[in-house]
């Protein structure tokens, strides 16, 4: 995470870094789960433990708790944006036009 190491200067530039690093990752790993608990939970552990914030000790609000929460809305944001694309390119493909609540239901 060559972004993390870049912005990682302050807490909000390791979640910048985190969130560019979301953005990359996200058209090449559908899977919202596996992203979230195989790439960037690791990540974020490794960044609190290194800081000083442990969910053990009750030092998580240092950093940790900063994190999760950013990553989780950063994830959202993405992860909606992205199966938009997705159904816009469907419905290219197919031609026809096949609204969200019909993908939702």
């Amino acid at each position: 995470m060559y972004f993390v190491k870049w912005f990682g200067k302050s807490t909000l530039g390791l979640a910048y870094g985190l969130a560019i690093g979301e953005a990359i990752v996200s058209p090449a790993m559908p899977s919202a789960t596996a992203r979230a608990r195989g790439i960037f939970l690791p990540i974020i552990n490794s960044l609190t433990i290194a800081n000083g914030s442990s969910p053990h000790d009750g030092s998580a609000h240092k950093l940790g708790a900063y994190l999760i929460l950013y990553q989780l809305q950063v994830h959202g944001l993405f992860q909606f944006e992205y199966n938009n694309i997705r159904i816009r390119m469907t419905n290219c493909l197919l031609k026809k036009n096949t609204h969200f609540l019909y993908w939702s239901s």
